[in-house]
């Protein structure tokens, strides 16, 4: 079933995966894929804006999605902060020499990646195309 959601959100031109789902579904979406991009962003960087992120949204009870919130800190770390430390180290080792052969830019900076929406923004807007993607403008980012 996943296999197949995911093969018509990924039909044609257009479409955007904050993930590769490689675990689940190997290689699919990155052969469907003209370019990868992956932020590599310092860790203790990314891991405070995950624990910031969580506080806050424990402290508040935001509402997530579908009336679900944050379920604690004690369950916060187990599905959450261990999990992206783990990934954080773990995508070094082996993106690099997996993904050797596809179109893949590493962000490691903000600054990489203001720069890298910005440039595909201005090829989006200057490229005269009349499909809805290329249509689409991405919002100025902010700093965080």
């Amino acid at each position: 079933m996943l296999r197949e959601r995911v093969a018509e959100a990924t039909e044609g031109d257009g479409w955007v995966t904050d993930s590769t789902y490689h675990t689940m579904l190997g290689e699919f979406i990155v052969r469907r894929a003209d370019v990868l991009v992956w932020l590599d962003l310092p860790i203790p960087r990314v891991m405070w804006r995950l624990l910031r992120r969580t506080h806050v949204r424990n402290r508040d009870q935001v509402e997530l999605w579908n009336g679900n919130v944050e379920p604690g800190w004690r369950k916060s770390w187990g599905y959450l902060i261990w999990p992206a430390l783990e990934s954080a180290f773990r995508n070094r080792r082996t993106f690099p020499s997996r993904y050797a052969d596809v179109n893949l830019h590493r962000l490691r900076s903000d600054r990489e990646v203001r720069a890298f929406a910005q440039s595909i923004q201005a090829t989006a807007s200057t490229s005269g195309s009349s499909s809805v993607s290329a249509r689409q403008k991405m919002p100025p980012l902010t700093d965080t």
